[in-house]
């Protein structure tokens, strides 16, 4: 399985920084929304999320970039419609723990994005792919955890090889079910978010199944 994606590099602050892009376009049918603060959502078909799921996959073995899905060239498809009132649509960021990455500086760094992409593949093996459940990260050690921030109308994603790797197998698991009717299915991934003894705020992030954007 191939993942065909592009990829830049910026110069911010003396450090530089790997771009990368899916070749892939997605659909009208995809989209990613903040419904509430910090309640995220990334609603798509079932060709999207294989899409996704591949991504996931990919962001999972190469720790040293950024994965940029640009969702926000979507027109909202709400928008003067049947749901004129939900919120404009949002970019998304994946990166690892290890980078380090200032999430606040990224408004800087996208404005330093140029159009001097190179088309690259990445060989995906589906026999070598590692697979978790929910229980694996009921324990979560070191940075088996994701984190979320919003900037720059981007969500941005902190995880863990071992985290993206889950993401991707819910989203795998959504672009094979099946429906004869207006069907939704959906995955929580609350779960991968870090477990300490304080309280925690409200925060989640979704992924839903659609089969037409319009009924919805």
């Amino acid at each position: 399985m191939i993942f065909r994606y592009k990829k830049t590099t910026v110069n911010h602050k003396g450090k530089e920084y790997t771009i990368c892009v899916p070749k892939y376009e997605f659909t009208k049918n995809t989209f990613l929304n903040e419904l509430n603060t910090k309640d995220f959502y990334i609603v798509s078909s079932n060709t999207d999320h294989k899409e996704l799921s591949d991504a996931m996959h990919f962001i999972a073995e190469h720790k040293d970039i950024i994965l940029y899905i640009p969702f926000s060239k979507n027109k909202n498809p709400f928008l003067g419609n049947a749901r004129p009132y939900m919120p404009p649509q949002l970019d998304l960021v994946c990166v690892h723990h290890s980078m380090q990455f200032r999430q606040k500086e990224w408004k800087e760094i996208r404005n330093k994005i140029k159009n001097n992409f190179v088309n690259c593949n990445f060989d995906i093996d589906d026999k070598e792919l590692p697979h978790y459940c929910w229980s694996d990260f009921f324990k979560s050690e070191n940075n088996d955890y994701i984190d979320i921030y919003k900037n720059f109308s981007t969500l941005i994603i902190t995880g863990s090889s071992k985290t993206f790797n889950f993401i991707a197998d819910r989203a795998f698991e959504l672009s094979q079910y099946k429906y004869n009717d207006v069907y939704f299915e959906h995955e929580h991934l609350s779960e991968l978010f870090k477990r300490t003894d304080k309280k925690q705020e409200w925060r989640e992030v979704s992924l839903y199944l659609i089969d037409k954007i319009e009924n919805y």
